[in-house]
């Protein structure tokens, strides 16, 4: 089976990266506490996934069949819709918080692909609600307020 070329480099590519890196984790300093996982865990865990995905791209360009492959359909209007409301959110984010900018920036990144206005704005606050809580409340990491 002929396999399709760019996937499979960026595949191959990943790959040696993401090796490269998880090699590179083990010259981080050690954990302060002796039980605790360091500051290597989240690295290595984010590099695993990278590298197991860059390999199940390989196997999808060789094992499996054209016709069963996914299509993404790249158009030009949701794509930028999408941009313009991640410029947006890098440059509100410190002006208006992470709660109003995230909400700025998912309505219309949803919007995209959800035909429910209703349903789209509901998963939005449910998403940084959920988000606000986990990283606010439960793990105490300040998130960006109001900065007027």
């Amino acid at each position: 089976m002929k396999a399709n070329k760019i996937d499979l480099y960026i595949g191959v590519i990943a790959i040696i990266v993401g090796v490269f890196l998880f090699y590179e984790t083990f010259s981080f300093p050690p954990p302060l506490q002796k039980n605790a996982p360091g500051p290597a865990l989240f690295p290595r865990v984010c590099l695993i996934v990278i590298v197991f995905f860059a390999l199940a791209l390989i196997f999808e360009n060789f094992f499996l069949k054209p016709s069963s492959k996914l299509s993404f359909n790249l158009h030009g209007k949701q794509f930028l819709i999408v941009v313009v409301s991640v410029i947006t959110y890098l440059i509100a984010l410190p002006y208006l918080g992470f709660l109003i900018a995230s909400l700025l920036f998912l309505i219309p990144s949803l919007l995209v692909r959800m035909d429910n206005k209703i349903r789209t704005v509901w998963v939005s606050c449910v998403i940084v609600a959920s988000l606000y809580v986990i990283f606010s409340v439960i793990l105490n990491i300040k998130l960006p307020a109001l900065g007027f």
